[in-house]
């Protein structure tokens, strides 16, 4: 029958890896089940070499990051897979991020040993807070994405109510409990209690651009139908509420455009080639500084050292992204040292856009807190992709 998994998908797996495959045909309609049926038909017609593929290595656009078999005739992969990886990717990397936050990168464990509980005798951060827990990233994450879902449109001061209910009240926190609050946001954020328009809330001098919007906007990215100008300019605008210098805004476009390109299956340097490409493009024609790009620098090679700085995480993102699958991307960020929460969120969100929601492991994702919060905005998410 269609409905049923063919065989050759799970032949030779066993516990995670099975589950893992299992879970991404639970997830697909009746037409992308026959088709898939058909292709595995397809297969058994001709002689194929099985592959192993660990959780997302050596794995292109569509291939299953199951980490069992692949028949490399069955591209299993598609945009749900993604989006919900991305969403997943960001908020498991903010939560393996959190308890080694501050450290420099010789205080770290090895990256082996890097795990949502540290080892034991390891001084971690925000001690009390319970492993699995994602911080203000993935809150903030979830306002946006929970504002884009209600109203249809950006929309910066449903956007600003939001944050100010989590900053408040919890909203969209794991256990309702605020932890980890950046300093620029704080003092947006007591603007936006004030009165003053979530437009112009954001500190805009050039030593208020660390990395609080740029760690929160994927969501966009991911739930965005218009055209990549209309994509880049929604990205600038939603900086404004917590950070309105124009490095922040910019670093935001070229991100959700990078993030676009990785859905559309194009592999990580064309991707970031093209998105850079287009973003000075469109930044130029809204007549943004010149200044500003060559601040960001878009043309250089990945590297950053983990920082707080909006240009540097953008770059340690982009350094992550070439340790290889999901698990490696996230340790290696959080490996860089002391903003590792946000780094390894901004990077975790690509990589999972890059590689599926089944590229990131199952004891991560089943150890993740405050399903309750997200599964009801994931799966409205997912809906407004389909429709």
């Amino acid at each position: 029958m269609e409905s049923e998994l063919p065989p050759r998908l799970v032949q030779g797996l066993t516990g995670e890896a099975r589950a893992q495959v299992e879970r991404w045909w639970a997830r697909l309609d009746d037409g992308a089940r026959r088709e898939f049926a058909t292709m595995s038909a397809a297969c058994d017609e001709d002689e194929v070499d099985d592959e192993v593929v660990d959780e997302g290595a050596n794995r292109g656009a569509g291939e299953p990051a199951a980490g069992g078999v692949a028949p490399t005739c069955i591209t299993p992969a598609g945009l749900a897979d993604q989006v919900e990886g991305g969403l997943l990717g960001l908020l498991v990397g903010d939560a393996l991020g959190v308890p080694y936050e501050f450290h420099g990168p010789r205080e770290l464990p090895p990256r082996a040993a890097i795990e949502f509980t540290p080892p034991a005798g390891f001084r971690r951060a925000h001690d009390g807070v319970p492993p699995g827990t994602w911080s203000d990233d993935g809150a903030q994450a979830l306002c946006l994405l929970a504002s884009l879902l209600a109203r249809g449109e950006l929309d910066l001061d449903d956007l600003g109510a939001r944050l100010l209910r989590w900053w408040e009240d919890g909203y969209l926190a794991v256990d309702g409990r605020v932890f980890d609050i950046g300093v620029q946001t704080r003092e947006a954020l007591t603007e936006l209690s004030l009165g003053t328009p979530a437009s112009r809330s954001g500190p805009a001098d050039e030593h208020a651009n660390g990395n609080g919007a740029l760690m929160r906007v994927l969501p966009l990215a991911l739930w965005h139908r218009g055209d990549d100008a209309a994509l880049f300019d929604d990205a600038t605008r939603s900086s404004l509420p917590t950070h309105g210098h124009a490095r922040s805004q910019l670093c935001c476009g070229l991100y959700c455009l990078f993030a676009r390109r990785l859905l559309e299956g194009a592999e990580t340097g064309a991707a970031w080639s093209e998105a850079t490409r287009q973003g000075a493009e469109l930044w130029a024609r809204r007549g943004g500084a010149p200044a500003e790009l060559r601040a960001v620098d878009p043309a250089r090679a990945p590297a950053g050292g983990g920082g707080g700085y909006v240009v540097d995480s953008l770059h340690s993102a982009r350094l992550a992204l070439e340790s290889g699958p999901y698990e490696h991307v996230v340790k290696a960020a959080v490996a860089l040292g002391h903003d590792t929460d946000t780094t390894a969120a901004i990077a975790g969100g690509l990589a999972g856009v890059r590689e599926g929601a089944l590229a990131i492991p199952d004891r991560w994702v089943r150890a993740l807190r405050g399903r309750a919060l997200l599964d009801p905005l994931l799966d409205r998410l997912l809906d407004v992709r389909a429709g």
